[in-house]
């Protein structure tokens, strides 16, 4: 990591400490020598947990990893290329108000990804963001590029009304589910 970014692997988790910009890394199927420094971990770690302001996710950060859930904080701005890509055992999956951009790839191939909170700071989603997750749903603001990227991509979408306390599914109000035919 960078600036003062600092991590460590504890009791099923990964902490940042710190503030900074997280490099990008190479996806480590492809290129090992370029995996984020705790790839060699990724079993060992099913969260993440943040202590500071990190300003991006980085390029393949925790692809191919043991996360069941990503929690990404309000400093985001950016989730990378590939970030938790390849992620078998990803579940769910909770975008705090501040990420505005998510990349190539960033959860493709995240077989189990069942939902994810995005919010209507997120202005940009490429088109691959979610390849291969055949049984997601997009929970997020009526009106917003998530609801649009639901549509678009044929991608159940739960629309909320306001961001609300608590994670993982809890952090809306529903007030109505719109399923693509």
């Amino acid at each position: 990591c960078s600036d003062t970014l600092s991590w460590a692997v504890e009791a099923h988790a990964l902490f940042f400490m710190g503030s900074g910009t997280m490099p990008d890394y190479t996806d480590p199927t492809m290129d090992i020598s370029g995996a984020a420094p705790w790839y060699q971990h990724r079993d060992l770690f099913f969260y993440t947990s943040w202590h500071g302001a990190v300003h991006n996710i980085g390029a393949y950060a925790f692809s191919h990893s043991g996360l069941t859930t990503a929690d990404v904080p309000s400093s985001v701005v950016r989730i990378g290329e590939g970030a938790f890509s390849g992620s078998p055992l990803l579940r769910n999956a909770s975008l705090d108000p501040g990420v505005m951009i998510i990349e190539d790839l960033a959860f493709a191939n995240c077989p189990n990804l069942e939902y994810i909170d995005i919010p209507v700071t997120v202005t940009e989603i490429s088109a691959t963001a979610f390849d291969g997750c055949d049984n997601l749903t997009i929970n997020g603001i009526a009106g917003s590029a998530a609801e649009a990227y639901a549509a678009a991509h044929g991608i159940p979408f739960v629309a909320m009304n306001e961001w609300a306390s608590g994670t993982y599914g809890e952090n809306f109000i529903a007030l109505a589910q719109h399923v693509p035919d």
